[in-house]
């Protein structure tokens, strides 16, 4: 399935959430390059929302160039499939693999700055989530991207962040973690 169809369905099931998606439709139809990290003012990226199903903790990574937790995830470097970007950014990151809860559905959207940072301008990530899911905690490893990662109870969450992107992610999460899980 591909990006617009997706959209158009996440947009059905969260219509509270009708301005961000059309801003991701109005960048899908603007900007074919959209999938690049050098398209700007902004483009796409994939993350992965990670819940092992038995503790319901999530993954966090602690991201070096931005000082602070979030979930894996990243650019999708051309590859206009965003639950593959999703899989192997969270593949990259943590070295464990996941499988997707709900398939080809977008889990969140979330639009956010991203800051200059070294030679890269401000710009805007328009980042589309998954949701995948482990049986239980698997051993992490960090890449080079990351200080740490961790495993996190969801009841524990705001120890690392404050961030209402990432808070929204557990709120639905509690929904679907009972559900498919």
């Amino acid at each position: 399935m591909n990006l617009k169809d997706q959209l158009h369905i996440y947009r059905s099931k969260h219509p509270s959430e009708l301005v961000t998606v059309g801003a991701c439709l109005k960048l899908l139809e603007a900007a074919p390059e959209c999938f690049r990290r050098d398209t700007f003012p902004g483009h796409f990226t994939a993350s992965a929302w990670t819940i092992a199903r038995e503790s319901r903790s999530i993954i966090l990574v602690h991201h070096t160039k931005l000082g602070k937790w979030v979930q894996p995830g990243g650019h999708a470097d051309g590859e206009q499939d965003l639950l593959l970007a999703a899989k192997r950014e969270l593949e990259e990151e943590t070295g464990i693999e996941a499988l997707p809860v709900q398939d080809d559905d977008i889990f969140d959207i979330d639009i956010h700055t991203i800051p200059s940072i070294g030679g890269e301008g401000t710009h805007k990530h328009y980042d589309v989530r998954f949701l995948f899911a482990v049986h239980e905690r698997q051993p992490l490893r960090a890449s080079d991207e990351s200080i740490d990662v961790v495993w996190v109870n969801l009841n524990e969450l705001e120890q690392y962040t404050q961030e209402e992107s990432i808070l929204r992610m557990r709120r639905k999460s509690l929904h679907v973690i009972t559900d498919n899980c």
